[in-house]
């Protein structure tokens, strides 16, 4: 059994997938498995996984026969793992050579830690360095609503921790979490789950590098109808009502309700969420002034 698994699911990952995949195996930490899981990609992105896999023994390839959605694919490299500790890459992020060296390490000496993650730098299509955001992202407290406050001061400044999703996670933990929702923007409801399990440790250096192109999903998605971006999620279903920010806030309050904690505690959980959402009331009106052409315009649509 390896002591870490990476999760790597892609779908037509072909312009960038090879640097992904040597980032990886570049790893000082040696004791890995990586999963990659392929959603049916129509390019070369096959091949490229097939020829890595003659070539490296740590490398389990799997593929897809229909494109299930980015949500189901993510879910299932986890599905498919066995390391003590797991990891998500996405297709065109890259990962300096310490970075598993230096958060398996984190883990090993912070017991209560229940993800580890290291700051992050953008680039763009390149390789070329847009902007690297200052750190100060971990959240340490003992107290589940002493972390979920911070979690949210750091929400409200638009700081980059719900990157930590690309963390490494303690497997038993991510276990219980039920991992990814079939919704919008599930990557949110997931990490307040890891959250509300155990602190977040940050390795203080720049080791996790964050592509920016036109094709990336956080480019596309703003850009089309919440009925497509549904889709993309899950597409094994079709959405008849996509409410992202209501459907965020009843998914944060299931994970409050579901923990076994001081009634005092939950109390104190429950109202860091309200003040969360408290400042996306402009969003939650938005989307339900939606509603009447959500009938009108709902429609399967194709994902991309």
């Amino acid at each position: 059994m390896p002591r870490v698994s990476i999760g790597l699911p892609v779908y037509n990952g072909e312009n960038y997938l090879k640097d992904a995949v040597d980032s990886i195996l570049n790893q000082t930490f040696e004791d890995f498995e990586l999963i990659i899981s392929d959603n049916a990609s129509t390019d070369s992105t096959r091949d490229i996984c097939e020829d890595y896999t003659q070539k490296d023994r740590r490398i389990r390839y799997f593929r897809n026969g229909i494109n299930l959605g980015a949500t189901l694919n993510y879910n299932r490299t986890y599905n498919l793992s066995n390391g003590k500790y797991f990891k998500w890459i996405a297709h065109d992020d890259l990962i300096s050579p310490a970075y598993l060296e230096e958060c398996v390490k984190s883990l090993d000496c912070n017991k209560d830690a229940v993800l580890s993650f290291p700051q992050i730098t953008y680039i763009d299509e390149t390789g070329r360095v847009l902007v690297s955001p200052p750190g100060g992202l971990s959240i340490r407290s003992a107290n589940p609503a002493e972390r979920l406050k911070q979690f949210v001061k750091f929400e409200s400044k638009s700081n980059d921790i719900f990157w930590a999703i690309f963390g490494l996670i303690r497997s038993d933990v991510l276990r219980k979490t039920g991992l990814f929702g079939r919704y919008i923007a599930n990557d949110q409801v997931l990490l307040t789950k890891i959250l509300l399990a155990g602190p977040f440790y940050e390795v203080p250096e720049k080791m996790y590098f964050r592509r920016i192109h036109p094709n990336a999903s956080t480019i596309k998605l703003p850009k089309i109808s919440c009925f497509e971006r549904a889709r993309w999620y899950d597409t094994t279903d079709r959405p008849k009502l996509v409410l992202p920010n209501w459907k965020l806030l009843l998914e944060d309050l299931n994970a409050i309700r579901e923990l076994d904690m001081d009634k005092q505690v939950k109390a104190r959980c429950y109202l860091m969420i309200a003040r969360m959402f408290a400042n996306r009331w402009k969003r939650l009106a938005l989307e339900m002034s939606s509603l009447p052409s959500q009938f009108i315009i709902r429609r399967t649509v194709k994902p991309f």
